[in-house]
C-alpha cells in the first residue's frame, strides 16, 4: 500500500520575505495542491501529522479563505485527508483545557477526517490491503500523552499506523530536548510511527519517522 504523508504545513499569511503580496501564503497553498495532485496520481489517501495552521487560537481571514479554496481543490480531486492536530492548531495552549482550533476543518468538507484519539481504517483503493490509522494530538502535558499512548498500545491491532505530534529523542538537533523515546516498547505493536512537530525529515528507528515540513519556514529549517 502507498500512502502520501506530510506534516507541519503552517499555512499563514506571513508578512516577511514576500516578493508579491501574500506570496508565501500562495506558495504554501500551492504546495498543498502539489501534494493532493500526487496523491490523486497514485490513488492514495493523505496522512497529515499536525500543524496545518500557524497561530494557536486564531485563523486570519486570508488564511481562512485559503483553507476554503484548498478544501474546494481537495473535493475536486476526491482525495481524503486523515489528520491529527499539532500544537499550532490548538485553540488554547493545553488541549485538556479547551477545544482544538483545527476541528473547524471538519466543517470544510467530508474529506477531512480527524484522527485525534480515534481510529480510521483506510486503503489506497479497493485492491489494496486495509490498514488501521490511529492518532494522538499534541500534548504539553506528557503524562496525558503517555496515558493515551499506553491505551492505544493495548487496543490497536497489530501492524497499525500511529500518528503523533511531539519531540522525539535522538533527533539530529541535540539542542531540542526529547519528550518521547522512539525505542519505547509502547510502539511495538505499530508497523509505522509518524511524528510531526520537528521540521527536519529523519528516520530514528526502522519504524519511527519524523516527517518534517515540505517547505522552509524560518532559519531553523535551513537545509
Amino acid at each position: 500500500m502507498k500512502l502520501v504523508i506530510f506534516s507541519d504545513l503552517h499555512l499563514h499569511n506571513f508578512r516577511d520575505f514576500n516578493k508579491v503580496p501574500d506570496g508565501r501564503l500562495i506558495t504554501i497553498g500551492n504546495c498543498f495542491k502539489e501534494i493532493v495532485d500526487y496523491a490523486k496520481s497514485i490513488d492514495s489517501p493523505i496522512l497529515f501529522v499536525g500543524d496545518l495552521t500557524q497561530i494557536p487560537g486564531m485563523i486570519p481571514t486570508k488564511v481562512s479563505r485559503m483553507l476554503k479554496h484548498l478544501d474546494t481543490y481537495l473535493t475536486s480531486k476526491t482525495t481524503s485527508i486523515f489528520y491529527i492536530s499539532g500544537n499550532h492548531d490548538h485553540a488554547v495552549k493545553n488541549i485538556s483545557q479547551g477545544p482544538r482550533l483545527v476541528t473547524s476543518l471538519d466543517s470544510l468538507g467530508p474529506l477531512w477526517h480527524n484522527v485525534d484519539h480515534s481510529r480510521y481504517t483506510v486503503g489506497a483503493n479497493s485492491a489494496t490491503k486495509l490498514v488501521d490509522i490511529y492518532g494522538i494530538s499534541h500534548y504539553d502535558d506528557m503524562n496525558l500523552f503517555h496515558a493515551h499512548l499506553a491505551r492505544l498500545s493495548e487496543e490497536a491491532p497489530q501492524d497499525s499506523i500511529l500518528m503523533i505530534h511531539q519531540t522525539p529523542s535522538g533527533i539530529s538537533n541535540s539542542n531540542i530536548p526529547g519528550e518521547v523515546d522512539p525505542h519505547s516498547p509502547l510502539f511495538d505493536k505499530f508497523s509505522l510511527v509518524l511524528c510531526g512537530h520537528i521540521h527536519k525529515h529523519e528516520q530514528l528507528t526502522d519504524k519511527f519517522w519524523v516527517i518534517g515540513s515540505p517547505l522552509h519556514h524560518d532559519l531553523g529549517d535551513k537545509g
